[in-house]
Protein backbone atom coordinates (compact mmCIF):
# COMPACT_ATOMS: atom_id res chain seq x y z
CA UNK A 1 0.00 0.00 0.00
CA UNK A 2 3.06 2.51 0.93
CA UNK A 3 4.33 1.67 -2.60
CA UNK A 4 1.48 2.29 -4.20
CA UNK A 5 0.44 5.59 -2.41
CA UNK A 6 4.57 6.43 -2.98
CA UNK A 7 4.15 6.04 -6.58
CA UNK A 8 0.62 8.44 -7.14
CA UNK A 9 2.67 11.36 -5.22
CA UNK A 10 5.94 10.61 -7.90
CA UNK A 11 3.26 10.51 -10.88
CA UNK A 12 1.63 13.69 -9.38
CA UNK A 13 4.57 15.67 -9.20
CA UNK A 14 5.94 14.79 -12.94
CA UNK A 15 1.72 15.57 -13.70
CA UNK A 16 2.51 19.05 -12.19
CA UNK A 17 5.90 19.99 -14.31
CA UNK A 18 5.56 22.67 -17.04
CA UNK A 19 9.30 22.85 -18.08
CA UNK A 20 10.97 19.96 -20.32
CA UNK A 21 13.08 17.70 -17.84
CA UNK A 22 15.64 16.97 -20.73
CA UNK A 23 16.35 20.28 -22.59
CA UNK A 24 14.14 22.78 -19.93
CA UNK A 25 12.10 24.79 -23.41
CA UNK A 26 8.44 25.40 -21.98
CA UNK A 27 7.15 25.01 -25.83
CA UNK A 28 5.37 22.14 -26.21
CA UNK A 29 1.81 20.45 -27.98
CA UNK A 30 -0.37 18.03 -27.19
CA UNK A 31 0.31 15.09 -28.91
CA UNK A 32 -2.49 12.27 -27.81
CA UNK A 33 -5.78 12.76 -25.38
CA UNK A 34 -6.46 9.49 -23.24
CA UNK A 35 -8.72 8.46 -20.32
CA UNK A 36 -5.97 8.72 -18.06
CA UNK A 37 -4.17 11.71 -19.09
CA UNK A 38 -2.73 13.39 -21.92
CA UNK A 39 0.76 13.30 -23.84
CA UNK A 40 2.68 16.54 -24.69
CA UNK A 41 5.71 16.79 -26.84
CA UNK A 42 8.56 19.41 -26.03
CA UNK A 43 9.30 21.09 -29.95
CA UNK A 44 12.72 21.82 -28.91
CA UNK A 45 13.78 18.24 -28.11
CA UNK A 46 10.79 16.25 -28.80
CA UNK A 47 10.84 14.47 -25.78
CA UNK A 48 6.99 13.11 -25.22
CA UNK A 49 5.92 13.34 -21.40
CA UNK A 50 2.66 11.86 -20.41
CA UNK A 51 0.89 14.11 -17.95
CA UNK A 52 -1.47 12.34 -15.69
CA UNK A 53 -4.88 12.87 -14.56
CA UNK A 54 -5.86 14.03 -11.26
CA UNK A 55 -7.24 11.45 -9.42
CA UNK A 56 -6.37 8.58 -12.25
CA UNK A 57 -6.17 5.04 -10.66
CA UNK A 58 -3.79 2.41 -11.74
CA UNK A 59 -4.08 -1.74 -10.73
CA UNK A 60 -1.72 -2.66 -7.94
CA UNK A 61 0.55 -5.06 -10.14
CA UNK A 62 2.24 -4.62 -13.27
CA UNK A 63 1.99 -8.07 -13.96
CA UNK A 64 -1.26 -10.43 -13.74
CA UNK A 65 0.13 -14.16 -12.67
CA UNK A 66 -2.80 -15.23 -14.74
CA UNK A 67 -0.49 -13.69 -17.79
CA UNK A 68 2.85 -14.77 -16.67
CA UNK A 69 3.29 -17.50 -18.88
CA UNK A 70 1.77 -15.72 -22.27
CA UNK A 71 4.31 -13.05 -21.52
CA UNK A 72 7.11 -15.41 -21.07
CA UNK A 73 6.09 -17.38 -24.39
CA UNK A 74 6.12 -14.08 -26.45
CA UNK A 75 8.78 -11.88 -24.50
CA UNK A 76 11.09 -14.69 -23.73
CA UNK A 77 12.36 -15.60 -27.74
CA UNK A 78 11.96 -12.47 -28.68
CA UNK A 79 14.12 -10.72 -26.07
CA UNK A 80 16.62 -13.28 -26.34
CA UNK A 81 17.33 -12.61 -29.84
CA UNK A 82 17.57 -8.55 -29.32
CA UNK A 83 20.10 -9.19 -26.15
CA UNK A 84 22.24 -11.91 -27.76
CA UNK A 85 23.02 -8.70 -30.65
CA UNK A 86 23.27 -6.28 -27.38
CA UNK A 87 25.82 -8.88 -25.81
CA UNK A 88 27.68 -8.46 -29.16
CA UNK A 89 27.56 -4.81 -28.89
CA UNK A 90 28.64 -4.39 -25.37
CA UNK A 91 31.96 -7.45 -25.99
CA UNK A 92 33.04 -4.36 -28.73
CA UNK A 93 33.74 -2.28 -25.74
CA UNK A 94 34.11 -5.29 -22.65
CA UNK A 95 34.86 -8.15 -22.80
CA UNK A 96 33.77 -9.51 -19.29
CA UNK A 97 33.27 -7.77 -16.47
CA UNK A 98 30.04 -7.28 -13.70
CA UNK A 99 26.90 -6.96 -14.82
CA UNK A 100 23.94 -5.24 -12.98
CA UNK A 101 20.54 -5.39 -15.25
CA UNK A 102 17.70 -3.44 -13.64
CA UNK A 103 14.53 -4.09 -14.29
CA UNK A 104 15.68 -7.54 -15.23
CA UNK A 105 11.92 -9.50 -16.02
CA UNK A 106 12.45 -13.03 -16.07
CA UNK A 107 16.43 -12.88 -16.77
CA UNK A 108 16.92 -13.29 -20.14
CA UNK A 109 19.55 -10.83 -20.54
CA UNK A 110 21.12 -12.36 -17.82
CA UNK A 111 21.17 -15.74 -19.55
CA UNK A 112 22.62 -14.42 -22.48
CA UNK A 113 25.52 -12.65 -20.66
CA UNK A 114 25.99 -15.36 -18.08
CA UNK A 115 26.59 -17.51 -21.06
CA UNK A 116 29.47 -15.03 -22.27
CA UNK A 117 31.39 -14.92 -19.49
CA UNK A 118 29.60 -12.01 -17.64
CA UNK A 119 29.41 -12.12 -13.83
CA UNK A 120 25.32 -11.49 -13.62
CA UNK A 121 23.18 -9.50 -10.83
CA UNK A 122 18.94 -8.36 -11.97
CA UNK A 123 16.45 -6.39 -9.87
CA UNK A 124 13.31 -7.06 -10.49
CA UNK A 125 10.49 -5.52 -8.40
CA UNK A 126 7.92 -8.34 -8.89
CA UNK A 127 8.30 -11.09 -6.33
CA UNK A 128 6.01 -13.52 -8.54
CA UNK A 129 9.33 -12.98 -11.78
CA UNK A 130 12.42 -12.77 -9.09
CA UNK A 131 10.81 -16.09 -8.06
CA UNK A 132 10.92 -17.63 -11.17
CA UNK A 133 14.32 -16.13 -12.55
CA UNK A 134 16.08 -17.06 -9.35
CA UNK A 135 13.98 -20.35 -8.32
CA UNK A 136 13.35 -21.81 -11.03
CA UNK A 137 16.05 -20.73 -13.39
CA UNK A 138 18.80 -20.67 -10.74
CA UNK A 139 19.44 -16.90 -11.81
CA UNK A 140 21.24 -14.35 -10.12
CA UNK A 141 18.00 -12.25 -8.93
CA UNK A 142 16.87 -9.90 -5.99
CA UNK A 143 13.81 -8.24 -5.46
CA UNK A 144 14.89 -4.39 -5.96
CA UNK A 145 14.48 -1.41 -8.04
CA UNK A 146 16.53 1.61 -9.49
CA UNK A 147 16.69 3.02 -6.14
CA UNK A 148 17.65 -0.18 -4.09
CA UNK A 149 20.77 -0.49 -6.88
CA UNK A 150 22.27 2.66 -5.00
CA UNK A 151 22.45 0.59 -2.01
CA UNK A 152 23.99 -2.49 -3.37
CA UNK A 153 28.16 -2.17 -2.32
CA UNK A 154 31.31 -2.64 -5.00
CA UNK A 155 30.65 -1.32 -8.66
CA UNK A 156 29.82 -2.28 -11.68
CA UNK A 157 31.48 -2.61 -15.32
CA UNK A 158 28.04 -2.38 -17.06
CA UNK A 159 24.87 -1.44 -15.78
CA UNK A 160 21.18 -1.88 -17.91
CA UNK A 161 17.91 -0.50 -18.19
CA UNK A 162 16.12 -2.38 -20.39
CA UNK A 163 13.19 -0.59 -21.23
CA UNK A 164 12.87 0.58 -17.92
CA UNK A 165 13.73 5.02 -17.97
CA UNK A 166 9.98 5.37 -19.49
CA UNK A 167 8.42 3.94 -16.48
CA UNK A 168 10.25 6.04 -14.09
CA UNK A 169 8.86 10.09 -12.80
CA UNK A 170 11.87 11.10 -12.22
CA UNK A 171 14.37 8.80 -14.83
CA UNK A 172 17.02 11.66 -15.08
CA UNK A 173 18.04 11.83 -11.50
CA UNK A 174 18.36 8.20 -11.75
CA UNK A 175 20.82 8.70 -14.10
CA UNK A 176 22.86 10.70 -12.25
CA UNK A 177 22.92 8.99 -9.26
CA UNK A 178 23.59 5.50 -11.01
CA UNK A 179 27.32 6.69 -11.55
CA UNK A 180 28.19 5.86 -8.25
CA UNK A 181 27.35 2.21 -9.28
CA UNK A 182 29.12 2.19 -12.23
CA UNK A 183 32.86 1.88 -12.81
CA UNK A 184 35.73 3.39 -13.91
CA UNK A 185 35.20 3.24 -17.90
CA UNK A 186 32.21 1.12 -17.52
CA UNK A 187 28.97 1.19 -19.75
CA UNK A 188 25.82 2.73 -19.14
CA UNK A 189 23.23 0.85 -21.66
CA UNK A 190 20.03 1.62 -22.06
CA UNK A 191 16.74 0.98 -24.11
CA UNK A 192 14.01 3.30 -24.75
CA UNK A 193 11.00 3.72 -27.36
CA UNK A 194 11.73 5.76 -29.82
CA UNK A 195 9.14 8.44 -30.56
CA UNK A 196 9.76 8.98 -34.22
CA UNK A 197 9.86 5.13 -34.82
CA UNK A 198 7.65 4.47 -37.76
CA UNK A 199 5.35 2.56 -35.55
CA UNK A 200 5.16 5.21 -32.65
CA UNK A 201 4.47 8.00 -35.75
CA UNK A 202 1.92 5.93 -37.73
CA UNK A 203 -0.32 5.21 -33.97
CA UNK A 204 0.12 9.03 -32.95
CA UNK A 205 -1.27 10.14 -37.07
CA UNK A 206 -4.23 7.44 -36.51
CA UNK A 207 -5.30 8.98 -33.78
CA UNK A 208 -4.82 12.09 -34.82
CA UNK A 209 -6.90 11.94 -38.18
CA UNK A 210 -9.53 10.34 -35.98
CA UNK A 211 -9.85 13.68 -34.22
CA UNK A 212 -8.84 11.38 -30.83
CA UNK A 213 -10.87 9.05 -31.00
CA UNK A 214 -8.94 5.71 -31.59
CA UNK A 215 -6.80 5.36 -28.54
CA UNK A 216 -6.25 2.28 -27.67
CA UNK A 217 -3.39 1.92 -30.02
CA UNK A 218 -1.42 4.61 -27.90
CA UNK A 219 -3.04 3.03 -24.83
CA UNK A 220 -0.62 0.08 -25.36
CA UNK A 221 2.00 1.81 -26.50
CA UNK A 222 2.07 3.96 -23.13
CA UNK A 223 0.74 0.72 -21.29
CA UNK A 224 -1.87 2.75 -19.60
CA UNK A 225 -3.78 -0.36 -17.65
CA UNK A 226 -0.26 -0.78 -15.96
CA UNK A 227 0.68 0.34 -12.20
CA UNK A 228 3.84 1.50 -13.89
CA UNK A 229 2.47 3.24 -17.08
CA UNK A 230 4.89 4.53 -19.61
CA UNK A 231 5.38 7.97 -18.54
CA UNK A 232 8.23 9.29 -21.07
CA UNK A 233 8.59 8.18 -25.19
CA UNK A 234 11.93 9.55 -25.85
CA UNK A 235 13.27 10.70 -29.73
CA UNK A 236 17.11 10.67 -30.20
CA UNK A 237 17.67 14.29 -29.07
CA UNK A 238 16.03 13.71 -26.26
CA UNK A 239 17.83 10.39 -24.96
CA UNK A 240 21.33 11.62 -25.97
CA UNK A 241 20.44 15.39 -24.09
CA UNK A 242 19.31 13.35 -20.86
CA UNK A 243 22.56 11.50 -20.66
CA UNK A 244 24.70 14.47 -21.14
CA UNK A 245 22.92 16.07 -18.83
CA UNK A 246 22.89 13.45 -16.67
CA UNK A 247 27.13 13.54 -16.70
CA UNK A 248 27.42 11.03 -19.42
CA UNK A 249 29.26 10.43 -23.31
CA UNK A 250 27.11 8.88 -25.72
CA UNK A 251 29.47 6.57 -27.38
CA UNK A 252 27.37 4.20 -29.24
CA UNK A 253 23.79 4.03 -30.98
CA UNK A 254 21.60 1.48 -32.92
CA UNK A 255 17.98 0.79 -33.25
CA UNK A 256 16.23 -2.12 -33.10
CA UNK A 257 12.25 -3.60 -33.61
CA UNK A 258 9.82 -3.44 -31.10
CA UNK A 259 7.87 -6.68 -31.88
CA UNK A 260 8.08 -9.91 -32.91
CA UNK A 261 6.27 -9.77 -36.05
CA UNK A 262 5.56 -13.68 -36.26
CA UNK A 263 3.85 -13.65 -33.38
CA UNK A 264 1.54 -10.49 -33.43
CA UNK A 265 -1.47 -12.59 -31.99
CA UNK A 266 0.19 -13.74 -29.11
CA UNK A 267 1.56 -9.96 -28.45
CA UNK A 268 -1.98 -8.39 -28.79
CA UNK A 269 -3.41 -11.19 -26.10
CA UNK A 270 -0.50 -10.61 -23.61
CA UNK A 271 -1.40 -6.32 -24.40
CA UNK A 272 -5.13 -7.22 -23.46
CA UNK A 273 -5.91 -6.18 -26.75
CA UNK A 274 -7.64 -8.63 -28.59
CA UNK A 275 -10.15 -7.44 -30.86
CA UNK A 276 -13.76 -9.27 -31.59
CA UNK A 277 -13.73 -8.50 -35.18
CA UNK A 278 -11.17 -11.11 -36.57
CA UNK A 279 -10.74 -9.12 -40.19
CA UNK A 280 -9.54 -6.11 -37.80
CA UNK A 281 -7.31 -8.57 -36.25
CA UNK A 282 -6.03 -9.07 -39.44
CA UNK A 283 -5.61 -5.44 -40.66
CA UNK A 284 -3.92 -4.31 -37.28
CA UNK A 285 -1.38 -6.97 -37.74
CA UNK A 286 -0.49 -6.44 -41.15
CA UNK A 287 -0.52 -2.39 -40.64
CA UNK A 288 2.00 -3.24 -37.82
CA UNK A 289 3.88 -5.39 -39.71
CA UNK A 290 4.60 -3.31 -42.82
CA UNK A 291 5.16 -0.79 -40.82
CA UNK A 292 8.36 -2.38 -39.08
CA UNK A 293 9.16 -3.86 -41.99
CA UNK A 294 9.37 -0.42 -43.52
CA UNK A 295 11.16 1.17 -40.35
CA UNK A 296 13.80 -1.70 -40.93
CA UNK A 297 14.58 -0.25 -44.49
CA UNK A 298 14.18 3.17 -43.83
CA UNK A 299 15.98 3.30 -40.15
CA UNK A 300 12.90 4.35 -38.17
CA UNK A 301 13.40 1.42 -35.82
CA UNK A 302 11.04 2.25 -32.91
CA UNK A 303 12.92 1.22 -29.75
CA UNK A 304 17.29 3.24 -29.35
CA UNK A 305 20.00 1.14 -27.79
CA UNK A 306 22.15 3.55 -26.36
CA UNK A 307 25.89 2.93 -24.58
CA UNK A 308 27.24 6.16 -22.18
CA UNK A 309 30.39 6.43 -20.02
CA UNK A 310 30.61 9.13 -17.46
CA UNK A 311 32.55 12.00 -18.83
CA UNK A 312 34.42 11.65 -16.29
CA UNK A 313 36.14 8.58 -15.43
CA UNK A 314 38.71 9.13 -14.08
CA UNK A 315 37.49 9.73 -10.37
CA UNK A 316 39.26 7.28 -8.03
CA UNK A 317 36.30 4.46 -9.19
CA UNK A 318 38.22 1.04 -9.68
CA UNK A 319 37.45 -1.56 -12.29
CA UNK A 320 33.91 -4.05 -10.88
CA UNK A 321 36.04 -6.87 -11.55
CA UNK A 322 39.12 -5.63 -10.18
Amino acid sequence: MGRRFAQQQTLQAHQDSSSCPVCDGVRHRTVAALDRGHADQCLTCRLVSFQVKKGASFPERYYDPIELGLFEEYYGPFRRRTFTRLVKEIQRFLQTGRVLDIGCSFGWFLEVAAKAGFEVLGLEPSKEVVAIARDKRGLNVREGDVASAEELPGLYDIILLANVLEHLPNPFDNLRRLQSRLAANGLLVVIVPNVDGLIHRLTYWAHWLSANKLTWPLEVLFQTDSPSMHLYQFSETAIRRALTKAGYRVVHVYGQEVVEIDALDLRQAVAHRMRRNRLADIFIQEGVRCAQLVGRWVGRYDELVLFATPQEPDDGRQDGHG
